[in-house]
This record gives structure tokens, sequence and C-alpha cells, in this order.
């Protein structure tokens, strides 16, 4: 066998001949009339399996039945095989069924199989709609706006992260205050102002600077290169990060610990890259740095001295 499924030959049956065989003998010792009945009931159950074979049963001009596959396919080189075109319905003698005889064998097949017995195409199960995601709010206040951005500002200044008197303008160093206090809060350390930034900012979590940011030196004559007469570096501390130098240090993960502010850092220096917890607390103009390396104290310079 190759996987093909052939027509098969006309099988001639004679109903008339076979019920008269019935009658034939009333004879309880005759075995014709069992024989007989055997055969009707055979007859009655190819009739019956038929459809499920894919058969058709049809009646030629001599009164003869015979079955006719309705369909044959073929294997081919693909998963799943191909059907031929369906092959032409004919009855026993090979003519061609017309029309409305084709009509009338596929009634008579499927007029008694139930409607939910028909298999149907399995449907593909619908995904539930993703979840709407919720639309950004824009912030209250516009920092563009001359009055607005003068409050952000004086709420910047009031915590300690912009220094001098709050400008109409969103400036530079309005900017820069926004990202320290961005950086400090666990924001995205960024200039963007948005809705969860004024939130922070105007909000009851939002905590001051030690004013740690500034320019510290290890001496007050370091303040000005007039009278730095040991060449002592003054640093740059932000809360982005410390320089002296060639000596620069990168905050990252910042917290407030008491009045102190603690950081992780990476730093830099003179062919060198290590990381240490800077510890920085604040007492008036005085700023001691601690780590594992040890700890400095600087005092604060004057803005403006040169």
């Amino acid at each position: 066998m190759d996987g093909s499924c052939y027509r098969a030959e006309p099988m001639p049956i004679e109903p008339g001949r076979m019920l008269g065989a019935l009658g034939a003998s009333s004879d309880a010792g005759d075995p014709a009339p069992r024989r007989a009945l055997a055969g009707v009931l055979l007859l009655g159950c190819a009739l019956a399996a038929a459809p499920l074979l894919g058969l058709v049963w049809s009646q030629d001009e001599g009164g003869l039945l015979a079955m006719t596959p309705l369909i044959r396919t073929t294997p081919n080189n693909s998963d799943l095989g191909q059907p031929e075109a369906l092959p032409p319905l004919t009855n026993s003698v090979g003519r061609p069924l017309a029309s409305g005889e084709i009509g009338t064998v596929l009634s008579i097949l499927f007029k008694d199989v139930p409607a939910e017995s028909v298999d149907e195409a399995p449907r593909a199960a619908s995904a539930p709609p993703a979840p709407a995601l919720p639309e950004a709010r824009p912030p209250q206040r516009n920092v563009l706006e001359a009055e607005q951005g003068r409050a952000v500002q004086a709420r910047l200044a009031q915590l300690g992260f912009l220094d001098g008197d709050p400008a109409t303008i969103w400036s530079a160093a309005a900017r820069q205050a926004l990202r320290e206090f961005k950086t400090a809060h666990g924001l995205t350390p960024d200039e963007v102002w948005d809705e969860a930034t004024e939130r922070v900012l105007f909000g009851p979590s939002a905590v001051g600077t030690t004013r740690f940011v500034g320019v510290w030196a290890p001496d007050p004559n370091a303040c000005s290169p007039k009278t730095n007469r040991r060449g002592l570096l003054p640093a740059v501390i932000n809360h982005q990060g410390a320089w002296a130098g060639d000596v620069s240090c990168a905050f990252r993960n910042g917290r407030r610990d008491g009045e102190a502010w603690r950081f992780a850092a990476t730093c830099t220096g003179a062919r060198k890259r290590w990381t240490a917890n800077v510890r920085l607390a604040v007492t008036g103009d005085t700023l001691v740095w601690s780590s594992e390396r040890g700890s400095q104290t600087y005092v604060r310079c004057p803005s403006g001295l040169g």
C-alpha cells in the first residue's frame, strides 16, 4: 500500500433476488431463509457504513447497486497530503450522475446527521486586551512661565539645592539644581521637569541638602590662588560627585543619614581606580569627608573668591 485510496470496482447486488429468497421455502430445516436474512442484514450494515467510508451507493438501469468512492488523496512531499480533484460520481455502469442526482445522493447521506456532530474549525482564542497604560499627567507648574518657574526655583533654594535668589527665567543654574535634587531623591538624574518630580519637590518627602554642595578647601588660604602658599587643592562637591585636581569621585545611591549624607562613590586618580562608601557631614561651614580610607576636614570657600 502506498497510502492512496483508490476507487473500488462496483460490487453488483440484486436486492430483489435476495429478498425473494426469504419466501422461497418455509421449511424450518432449509438453511436458505437464514442465509437470505443474514445477507439482508449484511446489506443494511453496508448501506449504513458507506457514508463513513466516503462511499456512495447508486443504482443503475438494471437495478444493481454499486459503491463508488467520493474522493481519493495521494501522498506528496509536504506534511499535509493534498486532495486530488473529485472524480465524477457514476453509477455501476460508469454513467456520470447528473447534478440533480448528485444532490439527491448527498441529501440522503447527510439528512440524518445531527448538526452538533459536524466538526467546526477551531476558533483562535482571543487574547484579553492589554491593560491601558496610565496617561502621564503634566505638572501643574510650568517652569518656563515666569512666576511658576520662580516658585520652583524658590523651593529648590529653600531645600539648599540652588544658590542665590530665584530668577524669572529657567536658567542653567536652575536646571543643575533640579538635576541635583532628583539625584538626591532617587529620581531619574536629569533636568526634566515632570509631574513625578513636582510631586516630590513640593511633597512632604522632600529633604533639604545639608549644604555640602559648594567649594571646599582643607585650609581657608587654599580657597584663593592669591593666598594659597602651600599649593593645596580645593574640592568642588555636589550630588553627582566631587573633584579636586586630577582626582574625581562619582556619587550614586545617595541617602540621608541623620544630618549627614551617604554615597557609594567610584573614584579615579593618579592612574588608580577604587570604590568607597562616602559620608559627608556638615556643621556650619565645616565639612567632614569620611570613608574606608580615612577622613578629611574641609572649610567652605566663600562664593566669588578668586
